[in-house]
């Protein structure tokens, strides 16, 4: 028997966590109850990449996919937003300097960006996304990310994100 999970985007980690551990038990009590003599491993076999990182790879690179995949809350999000915002390079720089990496980062606010580590800036972004979330809800989040909503740039690039989210979810 083989588990292909999908875990929708949205869901906190601790909450995937839950979900995978429930579908193990699950696996672990039907291959006990078979009274099969196979080791574990054939009863549930891992999925190489998920759905999520290929649909990601559609727009960006196969490492920043695998890394916005494993180490954000909101996948799809973040990796229409470092599409949007860098086409997946994580060592753009903007025309005046102010904002850099994946995300273009503004360091003045947010602290430093080490241009050096995707890992580093993939954590990054996704605590400031966490907390622009909390603050805001998740619409006005994605338009923070870029200024204030009420700058009619700032809608567009909304509109922008939110569409590329909505081609990746479906």
């Amino acid at each position: 028997m083989v588990w292909n999970v999908y875990l929708a985007e949205g869901g906190t980690m601790h909450k995937r966590i839950i979900l995978l551990s429930i579908l193990l038990i699950i696996a672990c009590a039907s291959h006990v109850t078979s009274g099969s003599t196979d080791p574990l491993p054939h009863v549930v076999k891992a999925v190489s990449k998920s759905r999520t990182q290929e649909r990601l790879e559609t727009l960006l690179p196969e490492t920043v996919a695998k890394l916005i995949t494993e180490k954000t809350d909101y996948p799809f999000t973040m990796g229409a937003i470092a599409y949007t915002e860098s086409s997946g390079d994580q060592r753009a720089i903007n025309n005046n300097g102010s904002c850099k990496g994946l995300f273009q980062v503004m360091e003045r606010y947010h602290g430093p960006v080490d241009l050096n580590s995707m890992e580093a800036q993939v954590d990054q972004a996704n605590k400031l996304f966490l907390k622009l979330v909390k603050q805001y809800g998740y619409q006005q989040a994605v338009a923070h990310w870029n200024g204030s909503p009420a700058n009619p740039e700032v809608k567009r690039y909304q509109r922008k994100v939110l569409a590329k989210v909505h081609k990746l979810r479906s």
